[in-house]
């Protein structure tokens, strides 16, 4: 599985993110492209601490379950509900939090540790290698979501 590890990976990420327009259009859901573009900051803000969510009982319950679905080879499913922490509503400077995105990404790759540990406010434990695998799906999807 691909992952935000993998110095290729990571880089074939950041070349589609290069590749958005102020005016590109999603092919589904609501977010336009800044929106989209933050929304991608927002689970990297919580592997760094950046956000801190707690792990509510819907996590407790089901989210090793989910986790298992989510870090299969299967695509993300369309229009999943997300934290209210995770949901933009202004609009900004595309390019600076394109380059935002891509420092995160890149931050991630130079500081993580397929081995450590650390919890998610929904799947629970994950490993680094998980995290990795996790980030790059999400971002994977919403640039999908967005055709490039």
């Amino acid at each position: 599985m691909k992952n935000i590890l993998d110095k290729q990976d990571a880089s074939q990420l950041m070349s589609r993110i290069d590749k958005l327009q102020a005016d590109s259009r999603p092919l589904w859901g609501k977010m336009d492209v800044f929106q989209m573009v933050e929304h991608c900051q927002k689970p990297l803000d919580v592997y760094f601490g950046t956000i801190q969510l707690k792990r509510g009982l819907i996590g407790w319950l089901f989210g090793g379950m989910a986790k298992r679905k989510f870090l299969s080879d299967a695509p993300f499913p369309r229009n999943l509900p997300t934290v209210k922490e995770f949901r933009i509503t202004l609009r900004g400077d595309l390019q600076k939090e394109s380059n935002k995105l891509k420092e995160m990404i890149q931050q991630f790759s130079r500081t993580a540790r397929a081995t450590e540990v650390r919890t998610h406010p929904f799947f629970g434990k994950l490993t680094g290698i998980e995290w990795a695998a996790l980030l790059y799906k999400h971002t994977d999807h919403h640039l999908q979501q967005f055709g490039v």
